[in-house]
């Protein structure tokens, strides 16, 4: 069970990741 809740935390970190990289590129205009 840790292991899962390991993996989930590792996946919600590369997706808030992703976004703020594509909020960055939106802000920059380069959507």
């Amino acid at each position: 069970m840790d292991l899962a809740m390991d993996d989930r935390h590792a996946y919600l970190e590369l997706l808030s990741d992703q976004l703020q990289r594509e909020a960055a590129a939106a802000k920059s205009g380069r959507r």
